[in-house]
């Protein structure tokens, strides 16, 4: 069986680290290609891709036009045939002749559909949803079904020693991991809620947001704005190695997302024995509920958010419900799994093509 995973680019985010650990899976049985139609590459990704992975980068620029570049990228599927062509983002269906590979190709649905993924969705016959909540939100705003594929990690990359976090000086450190985009991932109600938490003394805390992009320099004049330099730090991008190795070093994990479809950030913490504080959303929910382990808050509702923070910052976490946790990661979210799951469902829908 061969199999193509299409993706825009490879930089550090939920999407790309999923789709490296599944790959590094999925070629120990089958045969798998990356595409990467963007120049939007970090070295630092690539390089954890095993090297029975084929990768090709077709180099277009990003936003170009030259219809060269989906030409490049039809011609190498074209030579290729592929068995399945498994997509990660809905617009990249536009790059794809359709009437060439319409029995080929399938997607995953990686975050709750909003209005900019659902237009898309119309070209795919078979789609892969990452969680319950996904599914029902597809079903409930499209009437699309779709498959249920949990994600899943390495989980033995993030276990760690069931040392005493707080360091020396007794501060107590919060983590908060995704992409910069605060309209969606919710930064900018961690930095307000660290600034109420600091006129009312409940200190010392230490916050640090990993991740990059497009609103950074917001959330870092926010950061100014509200006087709490001293305490909330943005680490930029930082490589899946930097988190298997810090993550279990932290008190907290916040996700305050306005938007959420899993919370892959949020099984590492678990898996990390790190507990978690996250906005109800489905997704997220449906990780914390299940794992009878972490708070959550009502979305968008910053009030809310530093009172549920205040109050794990002033009670000592639950040795054995974040040992229970770690159990159910590693029973419920292992990637090997996923993989397989995966693999089962090229299967069914593309049996024909193999």
């Amino acid at each position: 069986m061969k199999v193509v995973h299409l993706v825009y680019g490879m930089s550090h985010g939920g999407i790309e680290t999923m789709l490296v650990n599944i790959m590094n899976e999925q070629c120990k049985s089958i045969q798998v290609v990356l595409i990467i139609p963007n120049e939007e590459i970090e070295a630092t990704v690539i390089e954890k891709i095993d090297k029975k992975v084929k990768i090709i980068k077709i180099g277009r620029p990003i936003g170009s036009k030259n219809p060269w570049y989906l030409l490049k990228l039809n011609m190498i599927l074209w030579e290729m045939k592929p068995d399945v062509i498994h997509v990660h983002h809905p617009g990249l269906i536009r790059f794809i002749m359709r009437r060439l590979f319409r029995n080929r190709i399938c997607f995953t649905l990686h975050n709750a559909p909003m209005d900019s993924i659902i237009k898309y969705l119309k070209y795919f016959k078979h789609i892969v949803a990452i969680s319950e909540s996904v599914k029902n939100d597809l079903q409930q705003k499209t009437d699309i079904e779709s498959t249920v594929i949990i994600n899943g990690i390495n989980v033995d990359e993030f276990s760690c020693s069931n040392k005493l976090r707080k360091d020396d000086t007794g501060v107590f450190k919060i983590i908060q991991c995704g992409r910069l985009v605060h309209r969606i991932k919710g930064q900018d109600i961690t930095i307000r809620g660290a600034s109420i938490l600091k006129k009312k003394g409940v200190l010392p805390f230490q916050i640090d947001i990993v991740g990059d992009g497009p609103s950074r320099e917001y959330l870092q004049a926010l950061i100014i704005s509200e006087q709490v330099s001293d305490c909330v730090r943005l680490l930029g991008a930082q490589s899946q190695d930097y988190l298997r190795k810090n993550l279990c070093t932290y008190d907290l994990l916040v996700q305050p997302s306005r938007y959420e479809g899993f919370g892959l950030t949020v099984v590492e913490a678990l898996a990390s024995k790190v507990n978690v504080l996250v906005s109800e959303q489905e997704g997220p929910l449906e990780i914390i509920k299940n794992s009878k382990c972490g708070l959550a808050f009502k979305p968008n509702d910053v009030s809310d958010f530093t009172e549920k923070l205040e109050y794990l910052i002033r009670s000592a976490p639950d040795k054995l419900q974040l040992d229970a946790a770690h159990n159910y990661v590693r029973k419920n979210y292992d990637v090997k799994q996923t993989a397989m799951n995966y693999i089962q469902f090229y299967k069914q829908y593309f049996l024909k093509n193999i």
